[in-house]
């Protein structure tokens, strides 16, 4: 449909003739266009379907293909553009939202040593869901080396996952050793342990150095691998103590020349 207008202009020169001029504009309708989305907003990933409406031919800016779906990477305006038989030309326009997806992390240990808690706690998005029986920001036991997955959801709906691997070492195998396990008090003994990196001793023995135990006892060593793993071993010392003996004369004060009798009595054998 068109509408016209006439516009008329008069003209008067200095001796009063007057006359007048019109002309016919017509004003043209714009072709009909429109666009219908399957979609609006989705998350990054997802897919829309433009459609043109309202027009038999047009051409799409971009690389929209009318009817086919397609994944836009970032939110952004899209036009059509139709012209109509009267060589007027009519645009259409419809913006799409494509929301990124949260950028889900992890939070956690990623090396324990076995029989020690761990505590996974998730974050950047609203909701999370684990896989596996882990509850997030609740402490477990793993027994052997996992990766463990979550999924979160933020406020657009839109889902991301993390995945964290948690290497589970094994314990130290620690000895504890002596090159001897049973002297006499006064005499000294080296206490060594092995199978980690570095020990410590209880009751202030330095390993692999000589000290002198007053009394039997048990000692303990605590050995910590590379991996920052710790385990302990025993191991008992008996100290034994010195045999009571004593030396008798029959007489203490003698002149020269004469004799005494020495007599020792005690436990064991005794030598003179």
């Amino acid at each position: 449909m068109s509408e016209t207008t006439t516009f008329t202009v008069t003209g008067e020169v200095r001796n009063g003739c007057v006359d007048t001029e019109t002309i016919v504009i017509t004003v043209n309708e714009l072709p009909a266009i429109g666009i219908t989305a399957d979609i609006t907003e989705f998350c990054i990933g997802g897919s829309v379907v433009l459609t043109a409406t309202d027009a038999v031919d047009f051409t799409w800016a971009g690389d929209v293909v009318d009817g086919d779906a397609f994944s836009p990477e970032a939110t952004a305006t899209y036009e059509v553009m139709t012209t109509g038989d009267n060589g007027c030309e009519n645009t259409a326009t419809i913006e799409i939202i494509v929301n990124a997806l949260p950028e889900v992390v992890i939070l956690g240990e990623s090396a324990i040593c076995i029989g020690d808690e761990l505590t996974l706690t998730a974050s950047g998005a609203e909701d999370y869901t684990w896989e596996g029986e882990v509850v997030d920001g609740e402490s477990f036991s793993p027994e052997a080396t996992a990766s463990y997955t979550v999924s979160g959801v933020d406020e657009n709906g839109c889902i991301n996952t993390a995945t964290l691997e948690v290497v589970v070492n094994e314990l130290p195998i620690v000895t504890a050793a002596a090159d001897v396990e049973e002297i006499c008090i006064e005499g000294s003994i080296i206490l060594t342990g092995s199978g980690a990196d570095t020990y410590t001793w209880d009751n202030d023995v330095v390993n692999g150095v000589s000290f002198s135990p007053e009394r039997s006892g048990t000692y303990t060593v605590t050995g910590v691998d590379r991996n920052g793993c710790e385990a302990s071993a025993r191991i008992d010392i008996t100290v034994n103590a010195l045999p009571e003996i004593a030396i008798t004369a029959d007489e203490d004060e003698i002149c020269f020349g004469e004799s005494v009798t020495l007599t020792a009595a005690g436990e064991g054998t005794i030598t003179w």
